[in-house]
């Protein structure tokens, strides 16, 4: 099973205030002017005008600084982990359709440009000192994943849901357990010092709303509601 260690749940769960995007934007304009590299992802490909027809065949998702920094400026993404992901592409992209071309000259860019991206964000407070190996565990591993393709990752979301449900006070978690309780048509006795909740995975848009209630409730004890 993937473990998922407090700090990175904290980190990931972050909301993104206008503070961190102020300086989140400033990461990124010092990661497009790193020497040699960072004009490389700068901007989107074009893979029109490049003439690779088969762009869109391995990159399934095009990412780049400029499209990340324009996110960010329109407010599309509500926590770190939703920014982490997007980041990551724009260096997984380059690996996956280059490889070792040009005498891995592309491999080189997308390490050097990553590490130094890495070592920016670390600097900014809510990230906590983020090295690269907690980078990849965050973008990699997004917090909302469903279960119909059969992926391993539905094991982190319900590991995730769970710390940050232990997180709030035992007031908000016996609310939400009896609401989830409640909509899968149980009844919780009243009184109990304990109880082991079940989740039901064949139920997944309802594990969804349940997430979303405990997300909301977790992000409003971070920003001190």
């Amino acid at each position: 099973m993937l473990q998922i260690n407090d700090q990175a749940v904290q980190i990931a769960l972050t909301p993104i205030t206008d503070d961190t995007r102020t300086a989140l934007i400033k990461t990124i304009d010092q990661t497009k002017k790193i020497r040699n590299y960072g004009p490389i992802f700068a901007d989107p490909v074009d893979y029109v005008a490049l003439s690779l027809t088969d762009y869109l065949d391995v990159v399934k998702r095009p990412m780049d600084l400029s499209t990340l920094r324009n996110c960010l400026v329109y407010n599309e993404y509500s926590n770190i982990q939703e920014f982490l992901s997007d980041s990551i592409l724009v260096w997984q992209n380059c690996r996956a359709y280059n490889g070792n071309s040009n005498d891995g000259f592309y491999l080189k860019a997308a390490d050097e440009a990553e590490k130094q991206f890495v070592v920016q964000i670390g600097k900014i407070p809510v990230m906590n000192g983020i090295n690269l190996s907690m980078y990849r565990l965050i973008a990699e591993n997004p917090l909302q994943c469903g279960f119909s393709d059969g992926c391993n990752a539905s094991v982190v979301f319900l590991q995730i849901m769970s710390k940050k449900l232990v997180q709030l006070e035992d007031d908000e978690i016996v609310g939400l357990i009896k609401w989830y309780e409640k909509a899968n048509g149980r009844d919780i006795q009243e009184g109990l010092k304990e109880y082991k909740i079940k989740y039901d995975v064949q139920k997944f848009e309802l594990l969804k709303e349940f997430d979303r209630k405990i997300t909301r409730k977790f992000g409003e004890r971070k920003l001190g509601k």
